[in-house]
């Protein structure tokens, strides 16, 4: 808490100081809990003790969110990871979206910002994230490497800030073919505002520094845009 509140003090007004909460209830005993397999196999063959842990975690989680609520974070990013190949729609609406909108109602009450990193296939749920409580959808990773483009998700979002991860297939091409993605993806924006281009995934050693400096000379030549770039 110390540190977050030093970190606020810092950035003043410049930016927003992130906080960070771990996986919601159902991802984290896929991710950090059971693994893929037992987690398949579980919720079937022991429904009782698989949903018994989900709420035991969830009920934790709860004090959790005041705690998160009452803190100096200006926005705070929960939950990500979700492959819809591994949760499907109907757990994803019934177990892990309402954690989503439980957070943020409280995080909204306190005047924050809620996120979640969604860098996976997002259109089977595009509809859900669209009327959830989230302000910021971030690392998704636009087409090729998913299956939604820039400009799909804003016209599915409107009103959410998207920071979104640089796809990760990009970084092999030319500097040439670099340069005209990144011009691509600003033409996506359009004239919407709230894009954060990052990076959240590894880009190969030896094309980091080529494939960094081409997305930079393009970023540059947008400097003056009004679009919100960040």
């Amino acid at each position: 808490m110390t540190s977050i509140s030093g970190s606020v003090e810092d950035t003043g007004e410049d930016g927003y100081v992130q906080g960070k909460m771990g996986y919601s209830p159902l991802v984290e005993m896929r991710v950090n809990w059971l693994g893929v397999e037992r987690f398949a196999l579980d919720q079937f063959d022991r429904p009782d003790l698989f949903f018994s842990l989900y709420e035991t975690i969830r009920k934790g989680q709860r004090e959790q969110f005041e705690l998160v609520a009452d803190s100096p974070a200006e926005l705070v990013v929960y939950c990500g990871n979700v492959s819809p190949e591994v949760f499907g729609r109907e757990r994803f609406e019934r177990y892990i979206l309402p954690c989503y909108n439980e957070l943020g109602e409280m995080l909204h009450a306190k005047g924050k910002l809620f996120g979640t990193h969604a860098d996976a296939n997002n259109a089977i749920w595009k509809d859900l994230l669209a009327t959830s409580t989230l302000d910021v959808i971030e690392a998704f990773t636009p087409a090729p490497d998913t299956d939604m483009s820039l400009a799909q998700a804003y016209a599915t979002w409107p009103g959410k800030a998207l920071w979104i991860n640089y796809p990760s297939s990009g970084h092999l091409g030319t500097r040439e073919q670099i340069r005209e993605q990144t011009r691509d993806l600003l033409h996506q924006a359009g004239e919407a505002r709230g894009l954060i281009l990052g990076i959240t995934e590894d880009v190969p050693a030896d094309k980091w520094r080529m494939s960094l400096d081409a997305i930079a000379d393009v970023l540059a030549e947008n400097k003056a845009s009004s679009r919100g770039l960040y």
